[in-house]
């Protein structure tokens, strides 16, 4: 009865000894292996941005504001920025530009609009010079000292307008010789009228010294009316 209690003392002991056998949990090398990944994440991400070239880009509209007393800076007709001359939270002044507008487009067109008034004076020109009948055109004087492409405008307009003129005078030659022909026609007209008037007055004569006669039975003819 007595051997009882000290086989239970020898289990606890035993019991007690396992317990300390058992390895001990730790976090720290799972804390250093997750800050390794993120680190080589990020090195990975950078080295990426750095080296990877983007060949496109993505266009929208859009308007400058400042960040206290914000104020919309935008172009009246837009088009594309050329130069940005002020940076950000650099204090400015009025009237001073802040952004230039490339021009490129504009110029073109200004010089489209410019090539088309240029070519409807000297159409203008020419044809004031056909509607009065002027053997040349008088281009106005702010057209004569023009460059290149104005001159050649005039040249075209020149040819042009020679080219009517001597179609107009060959016409003009052609309905005076059909004119002539009309008068020489005419006279003609007139001088077979004046024949026939003369042979009229003839054959009356001759009829009234017939009618005598066969109204004194000088003559007798059944032919004669």
């Amino acid at each position: 009865m007595r051997n009882a209690p000290a086989g239970k003392s020898s289990l606890r002991v035993s019991t007690t000894l396992d317990h300390s056998h058992e390895p001990s949990f730790s976090v720290v090398p799972r804390i250093v292996l997750g800050l390794s990944l993120s680190a080589a994440l990020l090195v990975g991400v950078g080295g990426w941005a750095a080296t990877t070239n983007l060949n496109g880009a993505i266009m929208a509209p859009g308007s400058i504001t400042v960040e206290q007393h914000a104020k919309t800076v935008q172009h009246r007709d837009g088009g594309v920025v050329g130069a940005i001359l002020v940076r950000d939270g650099q204090a400015v002044r009025a009237d001073e530009v802040l952004i230039r507008i490339d021009d490129a487009q504009t110029r073109a067109e200004l010089a489209i609009v410019r090539g088309q008034m240029v070519e409807l004076s000297a159409k203008k020109a020419r044809l004031m010079a056909e509607r009065d009948g002027l053997r040349s055109i008088a281009f106005p004087s702010t057209l004569l000292g023009g460059d290149a492409e104005t001159l050649s405008i005039l040249d075209g307009e020149s040819r042009m307008f020679r080219g009517n003129l001597s179609s107009r005078d060959s016409q003009r030659q052609q309905l005076e010789l059909q004119i002539g022909q009309v008068a020489e026609e005419l006279a003609g007209l007139i001088k077979q009228k004046d024949a026939k008037r003369d042979e009229l007055v003839i054959l009356t004569s001759e009829h009234t010294k017939l009618q005598g006669l066969v109204d004194k039975n000088l003559f007798e003819s059944v032919d004669f009316r």
